[in-house]
């Protein structure tokens, strides 16, 4: 097989090898900041994901110049897929502390109470239900809500398991 498809094929599972990796350190550092054992992990899955390239593809290729330019482009590619990563796992994490500093600079400054006034579960559930009735995936019949597409569902179904598997508890 052609070494710059192997090369491919190894950078194309490295999102899985990140996600072992980060199951391994999440467990490891249960009390850690989530952000902090997301960049670890990444940061750490250099190792393996180095080690594979190099014994399936670096260490065949001859000439310094195709050498460095493989592992350039081996380093790019890993480091955006890293990236992404980071920042899908991060999303979820960050977007409820955004909206309280945005509304805390907006007033001067808040209570503890104020805050909870202003982000309330009413408010919350109001905009999601509304999102996902403008997606198509709830609609409403005879005053109750149902579910008319799946995509999100399904969606829903792997970041549970995806959370499961990295060690969260889940409240009910």
């Amino acid at each position: 097989m052609d070494l710059l498809v192997i090369m491919v094929l190894v950078l194309a599972a490295s999102p899985f090898i990140l996600f072992a990796v980060h199951i391994a350190v999440s467990r490891l550092m249960k009390n850690g900041s989530p952000q902090i054992v997301v960049s670890l992990s990444m940061l750490l899955t250099y190792v393996p994901v180095g080690t594979v390239l190099w014994v399936s593809a670096l260490r065949h290729l001859t000439g310094q110049g195709g050498f460095c330019a493989a592992v350039l482009y081996s380093f790019i590619v890993y480091s955006g897929i890293a990236y992404s990563y980071f920042h899908l796992f991060n999303m979820s994490e960050t977007a409820r502390r955004i909206r309280i500093f945005y509304e805390i600079h907006k007033a001067g400054s808040l209570t503890a109470g104020q805050i909870i006034s202003l982000y309330g579960t009413n408010e919350i559930i109001s905009v999601r239900l509304g999102r996902l009735i403008a997606v198509k995936q709830l609609g409403r019949k005879r005053g109750l809500y149902v579910m008319e597409g799946r995509t999100l569902y399904v969606v829903a179904l792997v970041v549970r398991a995806w959370g499961t598997l990295l060690g969260f508890s889940w409240v009910k």
